[in-house]
């Protein structure tokens, strides 16, 4: 796991480590859920059939793949904030989660519910999003195209840097200010001093000066 942790420290960008580290834990690890899946070292190992870290999470009882993601993750945001790892609570939440789906898939997720209320969830959310202040720069994706033929066409994403308008309710509106340059062939969708609406969970925060 050390060593799993070390070589995520060492391949995601300072950015991404900020935005995941000053989230709170529940947000940070449900916000990454999808980047990490690309961005987590052997993860092809674990969602194969062998590989030392898949086997190293099934002797310590946690057989889901999902579930091994997410110990990744709240280990790696406890790593980043100092903060105790406590993998055998970890685990042991998780095997006896695991040991509830199989019996009755409604009052596992009842269970967890129970240990994990939407209200305290709502509550870190709340205390994420009140980052995304006007002015604010963020990162994010915007899209570009090519049309090949009327009925043929492609699109791919194109990194950009924005800053916040404002934030209502779950609705982040962002200015593009800068954008990278498509490839080749390919058109942006969007341009520089545009406003597109975006959610907090789909762009980073970037450290403020």
């Amino acid at each position: 796991m050390r060593k799993t942790i070390s070589k995520f420290n060492n391949e995601l960008n300072d950015t991404i480590k900020y935005d995941f580290k000053i989230a709170p834990e529940q947000v940070a690890t449900f916000k990454y859920n999808w980047a990490f899946d690309l961005h987590t070292p052997n993860w092809h190992n674990i969602k194969g059939q062998k590989g030392l870290l898949k086997l190293y999470f099934k002797l310590n009882g946690v057989s889901s793949s999902y579930h091994m993601s997410e110990i990744i993750r709240v280990t790696y945001h406890r790593y980043l904030n100092n903060e105790p790892i406590n993998f055998r609570e970890q685990t042991k939440y998780l095997k006896k989660f695991e040991r509830l789906l199989k019996k009755n898939t409604d009052s596992a997720y009842a269970w967890d519910d129970q240990n994990k209320p939407i209200e305290k969830y709502r509550e870190q959310e709340n205390e994420y999003f009140s980052l995304y202040t006007s002015g604010r720069l963020v990162m994010g994706m915007t899209s570009a195209s090519k049309r090949y033929s009327k009925s043929s066409s492609a699109s791919t994403d194109v990194e950009y840097l924005g800053r916040v308008i404002n934030l209502e309710e779950r609705d982040l509106f962002v200015e593009i200010i800068k954008v990278k340059k498509p490839k080749d062939g390919f058109k942006l969708n969007q341009k520089v001093g545009d406003t597109i609406q975006e959610s907090p969970y789909s762009v980073v925060l970037i450290p403020s000066e």
